[in-house]
């Protein structure tokens, strides 16, 4: 698991790093690693570093100081480097360098247009993870035009004009390729809005472990969800490998059902349940999945239930909620029952009383089914947690970043869903993966939720591969592909592959 820390922890970290080390030795450490990067980028975009164009774009902290050393690095290789300024006051040690391997520097003009067009790679400089606020002048106009004239852009740290804790962006902000980050991943690298402005991100180590504390947030990586998704063995059966059951569907909303099914079958569950209802016709269900077991009949060996999936509001919904927060079996509580849970304090009150005595609920909210119980605001970690410490549930508030909370103040971001997965129906999929997980896994619940949700995500990717745009339908034919490809990559890694 990779680890988040907010702006703060990394600059304290930073501090109590450097009074352990010869001065300057952990900006060169850091400007070296980008350095690296953008030759490879180079390498990419222009086919050479000998020879390329690179603007670095200058402001007055230590970001600044980064690109500026990572340029001297670059004109040594044979780059033509030219920093744009936007600050009186570069970093002194690295404008020396840079001017020592013959860099030029020119201040920021309209005669500046040309030199951002004809620049191979920029290299985003002006304001480091201590920014907040909106751009000023000339900054902003600045953004305005490398945005619209670079061909390939690199942040450093962070996209300027983003806020690293919380990814708002509340004027102009770099729109990075990639952006490469030093000693920690920030929030704001993978939440929304932040994340669009990121691009891709790279890593690069300055050895801050031992200074950082404790995260704000976790990230799922490839490996830690191998080792959550339990392979079948041979002595499995369709018990112990879990049973989940479905209580989905309405009469406006029928194909929610399926695809909540759809999703549980897909991602391993021993056997899916469907709850008969009266007035719900199941011919398309059984047709499409002959394997799923129709009955209103209790059984005792469910170990996880979805409800809500398609939910109309129908007067018969409210006791089916009921009815499920009664049983001891890990709940997810998705789409339409989360309309009925937000508008009913005699709900809330059951599901927190769930929570309190060792119960497992995991609300599923998009933004806007979110704000039918707060406000999302700015910060949306913060309110995942706010609502995960209410409720006495786990938070997974859905969208491009999703955030995955506790009651106990754990949280993890998911970095691996994209703007495919934007798609009707795409939700009840993810509940059903959710639902299988949690009937079939030994792991803790939330870090059992944030799998799903990368697992979500892969299959997305992986069906974009095929074509584009992609249904709901699609994300779960190839929910089997994402984790047989998780599962692969761990035993490759292992083998030294």
């Amino acid at each position: 698991m990779r680890e988040i820390y907010t702006a703060e922890q990394v600059r304290t970290a930073e501090k109590e790093l450097m009074a352990t080390l010869p001065e300057g030795v952990l900006m060169q450490r850091a400007s070296f690693g980008l350095s690296v990067i953008c030759a490879r980028l180079l390498g990419e975009v222009a086919g050479r570093v000998a020879g390329s164009q690179v603007l670095l774009l200058i402001g007055g902290g230590n970001n600044g100081g980064d690109a500026l050393f990572a340029g001297a690095y670059l004109r040594e290789r044979g780059a033509a480097v030219t920093a744009l300024l936007l600050t009186d006051n570069p970093h002194a040690e690295a404008a020396a360098a840079l001017r020592r391997a013959s860099g030029s520097f020119v201040s920021w003009s309209d005669d500046c247009l040309a030199d951002v067009g004809d620049a191979d790679l920029v290299i985003d400089g002006l304001v480091g993870i201590g920014g907040s606020g909106a751009l000023r002048e000339p900054m902003a106009e600045c953004v305005r035009v490398v945005n619209a004239l670079a061909n390939a852009i690199v942040s450093v740290d962070i996209p300027s004009g983003v806020n690293a804790d919380t990814g708002a962006v509340e004027g102009e902000a770099i729109d990075a390729d990639l952006t490469v980050t030093f000693g920690a991943l920030k929030p704001g690298l993978l939440l929304m809005p932040g994340k669009e402005f990121a691009g891709a991100i790279h890593f690069v180590d300055i050895d801050l472990e031992s200074t950082l504390g404790e995260p704000i947030a976790e990230l799922l990586e490839d490996e830690d969800v191998a080792d959550l998704l339990r392979a079948p063995s041979s002595s499995d059966h369709k018990y112990s490998r879990g049973v989940v059951e479905i209580i989905a569907g309405s009469a406006h909303y029928p194909g929610a059902a399926l695809l909540a099914v759809d999703g549980a079958r897909s991602a391993g569950a021993g056997m899916v349940r469907y709850l008969e209802r009266p007035g719900i016709d199941t011919t398309a269900l059984v047709t499409a999945f002959p394997d799923v077991v129709i009955s209103n009949a209790p059984d005792a060996r469910v170990r996880a239930r979805v409800i809500g999936p398609g939910f109309d509001g129908a007067s018969e919904q409210r006791g089916l909620l009921v009815a499920a927060c009664a049983e001891e079996a890990p709940l997810v509580i998705d789409a339409g029952a989360l309309t009925l849970l937000a508008g009913d304090v005699e709900l809330r009150d059951l599901v927190m009383a769930r929570g309190a005595s060792g119960g497992v609920t995991v609300l599923t909210p998009h933004d806007g089914e979110f704000s039918r119980f707060q406000p999302v605001g700015d910060d949306r970690r913060v309110a995942a947690l706010s609502l995960a410490s209410a409720l006495n549930v786990i938070v997974v508030l859905k969208g491009a970043g999703t955030v995955i909370a506790d009651q106990h103040g754990r949280v993890f971001i998911d970095a691996e869903g994209t703007a495919d997965l934007a798609t009707a129906g795409s939700g009840d999929v993810l509940a059903g993966i959710l639902g299988a997980l949690l009937a079939g896994g030994s792991a803790s619940p939330i870090e059992t939720a944030a799998a799903a949700v990368l697992v979500h995500g892969r299959s997305g990717r992986i069906a974009a591969e095929v074509s584009s745009p992609i249904t709901a339908v699609e994300i779960a034919e190839f929910v089997p592909d994402a984790l047989a490809a998780l599962r692969a990559s761990v035993e490759d890694a292992g083998r030294g592959d």
